[in-house]
């Protein structure tokens, strides 16, 4: 049956094809499943429809995420070393600024300590000739016999334990705005990029100002 006979002459023709389809039990009985490998014809039209060999393709996604991560690692990087010289320099700009302040600190100690000091005794005048007055314009309270008061270059006297720690801060005279360092602006001795201050001290809250 697969040859054919036409006349005289013998041809043989090639048998047809026979195509093998599944039986009717398979598709009711719902055992017919998809073939589980693709055959060759699909798979070399699909790599030509990618235009890729898959190989490639996954090299070429290798490579993508590699030069994606060094890329993350030099931001980083770079960001890390910013951060590290940001912070070496505030730290040698702090340690000047706390050596600038500790030098003014220690002049104006010596400085205070250069001040005349004496006990008050009521009986006896003030040697103050600007003001004459029995209380500290700092605390706002009389002096008190025996009590230390400092007496500052423009001849007024307040309580020690008052005034010093003000003529820290503020190196003028709570009354006069006088400048114990002989000196117009203290700011100028102060550490770099502290705001300088005037010679007009800011007076404590409840002090009052009495005129000399």
């Amino acid at each position: 049956m697969g040859k054919l006979r036409h006349g005289a002459g013998q041809r043989t023709l090639p048998a047809p094809p026979l195509h093998v389809l599944p039986s009717p039990h398979t598709w009711l009985g719902g055992g017919f499943s998809p073939p589980r490998v693709w055959p060759r014809a699909l798979q070399k039209r699909g790599s030509q429809v990618l235009g890729l060999d898959p190989c490639l393709a996954v090299l070429f996604l290798q490579k993508y995420l590699q030069q994606l991560w060094n890329t993350i690692l030099l931001i980083a990087l770079l960001l890390c070393t910013g951060v590290i010289v940001q912070a070496q320099r505030q730290s040698r700009q702090d340690v000047s600024e706390r050596d600038a302040e500790l030098d003014l600190k220690q002049h104006i100690r010596r400085r205070l300590s250069a001040l005349k000091t004496r006990r008050y005794h009521p009986g006896k005048a003030l040697q103050s000739r600007v003001c004459e007055i029995d209380s500290c314009a700092v605390c706002l309270e009389q002096f008190c016999k025996s009590q230390w008061l400092r007496v500052l270059p423009c001849a007024h006297e307040f309580h020690r334990d008052c005034v010093d720690p003000w003529l820290l801060l503020q190196q003028t005279c709570p009354l006069c705005k006088h400048n114990i360092l002989g000196e117009c602006s203290p700011g100028a001795l102060r550490s770099p990029g502290a705001p300088s201050t005037s010679c007009s001290p800011v007076h404590p809250p409840g002090s009052t100002f009495i005129s000399g």
